[in-house]
């Protein structure tokens, strides 16, 4: 996956999204070159909007975060901040 191989030298570890939840890593993947639309549907898997959903386990959370963290830097950067 492209994501999992870009970020593999950066200690962003990517493989619990790879394993168990490659539609995940797949939808963030097909808007990663517009950080705004990647952190839209990060946040849309971060943050329950549907009620009662189950929720990622611990590793997969930590993934997304990573990636969410990310895509702020890319947007704060892209604004010259």
């Amino acid at each position: 996956m492209r994501l999992t191989t870009e970020f593999r030298g950066e200690g962003i570890d990517l493989r619990s999204l790879e394993d168990r939840f490659p539609h995940v890593l797949n939808r963030v993947s097909a808007e990663w070159d517009t950080p705004t639309a990647a952190l839209e549907v990060l946040e849309s898997m971060l943050f329950d909007q549907r009620g009662g959903r189950q929720g990622f386990p611990d590793d997969a959370v930590a993934a997304l975060l990573a990636l969410h963290r990310r895509c702020v830097e890319r947007i704060a950067r892209a604004a010259g901040l």
